[in-house]
């Protein structure tokens, strides 16, 4: 009786059906995502996950996909975190969304979701948090006003263009962290 038992536990873990060891905790994302505040650009990781996910998801003017072959650059420590991506072309930009499981600041993270224009300089980064609008901005208000003074002073120098800003706002009952960088 003892054997059918042994097995059982054998196939279990096998198959993946077994429960895990320790108690899963949620993911810190913050050296994935740091530098979204204040420069809306996030780490070298991430610059090179979001490139890829633009690369392999992106348009062309001519509504064809840029390069549907190019390998996801996820870093070995996050990939846990990043659920299935999905894209859809809405014409003049690419939305692209990102599920993600984990904590950015102590804040849960929901997704990370891009709008990359096709071809016409669309450039929107929006993180989707399981907070409320008035907890996001108890952790990251003050990032956010830097980040908006930065935009601000850049635009006054000339080095990007107007169109560009960082803004909290609240949508489904979730808070979107949303870096507008299109030029």
């Amino acid at each position: 009786m003892r054997w059918i038992l042994a097995l059982g536990v054998v196939i279990a873990c096998l198959t993946g059906a077994a429960l895990p060891l320790r108690a899963e905790t949620a993911i810190v994302l913050d050296p994935f995502l740091d530098g979204l505040l204040p420069e809306c650009r996030g780490s070298k990781s991430f610059d090179l996950f979001r490139r890829s996910v633009a690369g392999r998801h992106g348009y062309d003017s001519a509504g064809k996909r840029r390069e549907p072959a190019m390998q996801i650059a996820v870093p070995r420590d996050f990939r846990p975190a990043i659920g299935a991506i999905t894209a859809d072309n809405k014409g003049d930009y690419t939305e692209v969304k990102v599920p993600l499981s984990g904590r950015f600041r102590s804040l849960p993270v929901n997704a990370v979701e891009f709008a990359f224009g096709n071809e016409n300089g669309i450039d929107v980064t929006i993180l989707r948090f399981g907070a409320s609008r008035s907890e996001v901005a108890k952790v990251l208000g003050r990032d956010i006003a830097r980040a908006s003074r930065i935009i601000r002073q850049r635009v006054r120098a000339g080095e990007t263009g107007a169109d560009q800003s960082v803004t909290l706002d609240e949508q489904g009952g979730q808070a979107r962290l949303v870096c507008d960088t299109s030029n």
